[in-house]
């Protein structure tokens, strides 16, 4: 296999930017503790995927969709030391006069409006299958029981609850990553 010239690292580039922008800009926004860090992580994330298609080999990218959020979690990573992880999970507030719902709604528009038509989309793709997936989803996701509780509550093995989450999950994956969302 040859390496790409320089119109085609153009023309794949724009196909997997125009293809996964949005999916990539609400896994970064929802996991970024300040929202100024989400433009520079996203141009940190298509900088890579540039340089990758530059030293790589034609079809050494199977699955734009997948690798690109493969970058964006790497990047994600890099940039939060552990400290600032752990205080995303565990929200400490040295200032006091900071009220964290102040804190919250400091969150652009744009974003919110992103990850709701984002959850939107995933929900209609649930309401589209079978009534036990319906109801595992609602159960975990929307009630927050564990998988034993669904599974008990449901009166199905745990591994059939398990494995209808998964397949589920990984279809939906897979409709957002073809484009098919709606």
């Amino acid at each position: 296999m040859s390496e790409l010239n320089k119109k085609e690292i153009e023309t794949v580039f724009n196909n997997i930017y125009d293809e996964s922008y949005l999916s990539v800009l609400g896994f970064v926004s929802s996991r970024c503790r300040h929202t100024e860090d989400v433009q520079d992580i996203m141009q940190d994330i298509y900088l890579e995927l540039l340089k990758t298609l530059k030293h790589k080999k034609r079809g050494y990218i199977e699955n734009p969709g997948a690798f690109v959020m493969s970058l964006a979690k790497r990047k994600l990573y890099k940039h939060y030391t552990l400290s600032e992880r752990i205080r995303m999970l565990v929200p400490i507030y040295k200032d006091e006069s900071i009220e964290p719902i102040d804190e919250i709604g400091g969150f652009e528009f744009e974003d919110e409006l992103i990850d709701e038509i984002m959850l939107t989309q995933v929900w209609r793709i649930i309401l589209s299958t079978d009534d036990i997936t319906r109801k595992i989803f609602d159960m975990r996701y929307n009630r927050s029981l564990s998988l034993d509780k669904i599974s008990k509550e449901l009166d199905l093995p745990l591994h059939s609850v398990r494995n209808q989450l998964y397949r589920t999950l990984d279809m939906i994956k897979k409709r957002f990553e073809k484009g098919e969302t709606k």
